[in-house]
Protein backbone atom coordinates (compact mmCIF):
# COMPACT_ATOMS: atom_id res chain seq x y z
CA UNK A 1 0.00 0.00 0.00
CA UNK A 2 0.77 3.94 -0.36
CA UNK A 3 1.35 5.86 2.80
CA UNK A 4 1.98 9.49 3.14
CA UNK A 5 3.51 10.18 6.52
CA UNK A 6 2.29 14.02 6.11
CA UNK A 7 4.96 15.96 8.54
CA UNK A 8 7.41 13.43 9.00
CA UNK A 9 10.39 14.83 11.27
CA UNK A 10 13.13 12.68 11.26
CA UNK A 11 11.49 9.94 9.30
CA UNK A 12 10.69 7.48 12.29
CA UNK A 13 7.52 6.30 11.60
CA UNK A 14 8.23 6.56 7.88
CA UNK A 15 11.33 4.12 7.99
CA UNK A 16 8.73 1.79 10.92
CA UNK A 17 5.86 1.96 8.06
CA UNK A 18 8.24 0.87 5.37
CA UNK A 19 9.88 -1.86 7.29
CA UNK A 20 6.11 -3.26 6.93
CA UNK A 21 5.82 -3.60 3.23
CA UNK A 22 4.31 -0.41 2.55
CA UNK A 23 5.78 2.39 0.16
CA UNK A 24 5.80 5.97 1.86
CA UNK A 25 6.28 9.14 0.75
CA UNK A 26 7.33 11.35 3.96
CA UNK A 27 7.26 15.13 3.70
CA UNK A 28 8.17 17.81 6.22
CA UNK A 29 8.05 21.26 5.42
CA UNK A 30 11.56 21.31 7.01
CA UNK A 31 14.18 21.31 4.23
CA UNK A 32 17.08 20.42 6.90
CA UNK A 33 14.76 17.48 8.41
CA UNK A 34 14.13 16.36 5.00
CA UNK A 35 18.09 16.58 4.20
CA UNK A 36 19.16 14.49 7.54
CA UNK A 37 16.62 12.24 6.56
CA UNK A 38 17.08 11.82 3.14
CA UNK A 39 21.19 11.52 3.83
CA UNK A 40 19.80 8.22 6.15
CA UNK A 41 18.32 7.25 2.27
CA UNK A 42 16.20 3.89 3.44
CA UNK A 43 14.61 1.29 0.83
CA UNK A 44 10.49 2.08 0.43
CA UNK A 45 10.74 5.51 1.60
CA UNK A 46 11.07 9.32 -0.11
CA UNK A 47 11.75 12.05 1.46
CA UNK A 48 10.60 15.62 0.14
CA UNK A 49 10.09 18.95 1.27
CA UNK A 50 6.36 20.00 1.29
CA UNK A 51 4.25 22.54 3.05
CA UNK A 52 1.07 20.71 3.92
CA UNK A 53 -0.59 24.02 4.26
CA UNK A 54 -0.42 24.52 0.41
CA UNK A 55 -2.05 22.25 -2.41
CA UNK A 56 -0.15 18.59 -2.01
CA UNK A 57 1.88 17.67 -5.13
CA UNK A 58 -0.35 14.56 -5.49
CA UNK A 59 -2.49 13.41 -8.00
CA UNK A 60 -6.28 12.81 -7.06
CA UNK A 61 -7.01 9.30 -5.48
CA UNK A 62 -2.99 8.17 -4.72
CA UNK A 63 -2.53 7.17 -0.98
CA UNK A 64 -3.83 4.10 0.74
CA UNK A 65 -3.41 5.61 3.99
CA UNK A 66 -2.27 9.05 5.89
CA UNK A 67 -0.63 9.68 8.47
CA UNK A 68 0.11 12.96 10.66
CA UNK A 69 1.40 12.60 13.91
CA UNK A 70 1.18 15.81 15.64
CA UNK A 71 1.78 17.92 12.34
CA UNK A 72 -1.93 19.43 11.03
CA UNK A 73 -2.37 21.60 14.54
CA UNK A 74 -0.32 24.30 13.37
CA UNK A 75 -2.61 26.20 11.42
CA UNK A 76 -5.85 28.61 11.70
CA UNK A 77 -9.48 26.83 11.50
CA UNK A 78 -9.62 27.44 7.40
CA UNK A 79 -5.93 25.81 6.52
CA UNK A 80 -6.63 23.11 8.67
CA UNK A 81 -9.92 22.51 6.43
CA UNK A 82 -7.84 23.33 3.83
CA UNK A 83 -5.72 20.25 4.64
CA UNK A 84 -8.14 18.02 5.71
CA UNK A 85 -10.03 18.54 2.35
CA UNK A 86 -6.44 17.79 0.42
CA UNK A 87 -6.30 14.62 2.28
CA UNK A 88 -9.56 13.68 0.90
CA UNK A 89 -8.46 14.38 -2.09
CA UNK A 90 -4.85 12.04 -2.65
CA UNK A 91 -6.56 9.23 -0.94
CA UNK A 92 -8.37 6.90 -2.48
CA UNK A 93 -12.07 5.55 -1.36
CA UNK A 94 -11.98 3.83 1.41
CA UNK A 95 -9.07 4.69 2.36
CA UNK A 96 -7.46 5.64 5.48
CA UNK A 97 -6.79 9.20 7.78
CA UNK A 98 -5.20 8.62 11.07
CA UNK A 99 -3.67 11.51 12.87
CA UNK A 100 -2.97 12.87 16.20
CA UNK A 101 -3.15 16.26 17.53
CA UNK A 102 -3.04 18.57 20.78
CA UNK A 103 -6.37 18.36 22.43
CA UNK A 104 -7.63 21.34 23.75
CA UNK A 105 -7.45 20.28 27.06
CA UNK A 106 -3.43 20.41 26.87
CA UNK A 107 -1.38 22.41 28.90
CA UNK A 108 -0.09 24.45 26.17
CA UNK A 109 -2.90 27.35 26.00
CA UNK A 110 -2.02 28.14 30.02
CA UNK A 111 0.99 29.88 28.94
CA UNK A 112 -0.59 31.37 25.45
CA UNK A 113 -3.35 33.62 23.98
CA UNK A 114 -6.16 32.78 22.06
CA UNK A 115 -6.03 34.47 18.60
CA UNK A 116 -9.23 32.55 17.28
CA UNK A 117 -11.09 29.81 18.32
CA UNK A 118 -8.96 26.95 19.91
CA UNK A 119 -6.20 28.44 18.15
CA UNK A 120 -3.04 30.01 21.01
CA UNK A 121 0.20 31.24 20.47
CA UNK A 122 2.40 30.69 22.56
CA UNK A 123 3.70 33.76 25.28
CA UNK A 124 6.69 32.47 25.41
CA UNK A 125 7.72 30.93 22.46
CA UNK A 126 5.63 31.98 19.66
CA UNK A 127 4.31 28.61 18.38
CA UNK A 128 1.21 28.55 17.18
CA UNK A 129 -1.09 25.71 18.33
CA UNK A 130 -4.73 24.61 16.90
CA UNK A 131 -5.76 22.86 20.10
CA UNK A 132 -8.76 20.07 18.57
CA UNK A 133 -11.62 18.59 20.76
CA UNK A 134 -13.50 15.63 19.79
CA UNK A 135 -16.44 17.81 18.95
CA UNK A 136 -13.82 20.00 16.27
CA UNK A 137 -13.06 16.21 15.05
CA UNK A 138 -16.14 15.28 14.13
CA UNK A 139 -17.00 19.04 12.39
CA UNK A 140 -13.87 18.84 10.50
CA UNK A 141 -14.54 15.11 8.75
CA UNK A 142 -17.98 15.19 8.18
CA UNK A 143 -18.69 15.86 5.07
CA UNK A 144 -15.90 13.26 3.49
CA UNK A 145 -14.91 10.76 6.46
CA UNK A 146 -16.76 8.09 8.60
CA UNK A 147 -14.57 8.02 12.19
CA UNK A 148 -14.02 4.47 13.60
CA UNK A 149 -11.66 6.06 16.57
CA UNK A 150 -11.48 9.03 18.15
CA UNK A 151 -10.23 9.36 21.46
CA UNK A 152 -8.47 12.15 24.00
CA UNK A 153 -5.22 10.28 25.45
CA UNK A 154 -3.17 11.83 27.98
CA UNK A 155 0.54 11.29 27.05
CA UNK A 156 4.17 11.94 27.80
CA UNK A 157 6.10 14.03 25.87
CA UNK A 158 9.57 15.19 26.44
CA UNK A 159 9.15 14.42 30.11
CA UNK A 160 5.55 16.30 30.11
CA UNK A 161 2.03 15.09 30.02
CA UNK A 162 -0.21 16.30 27.46
CA UNK A 163 -3.30 15.67 26.12
CA UNK A 164 -4.19 14.63 23.10
CA UNK A 165 -6.85 13.46 20.31
CA UNK A 166 -6.51 10.11 18.34
CA UNK A 167 -8.61 9.88 15.16
CA UNK A 168 -8.92 7.24 12.91
CA UNK A 169 -11.06 7.92 9.96
CA UNK A 170 -12.21 5.83 6.92
CA UNK A 171 -12.50 8.00 3.66
CA UNK A 172 -15.89 7.24 1.88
Amino acid sequence: SRVLDMGCGIGADARYFASKGHLVEAIDFSEVVIEQSSALSYEGVNFAVVDISQTLPYKSATFDVVYAHLSIHYFSDTVTKKVVDEVSRILKPHARFYFRCKSIDSHEKDDSTEIEPRVYVSNSTGHIRHLFSEDYVRELLHDSFDITKLIENEVEYAGKKAFVIDCWAKKR
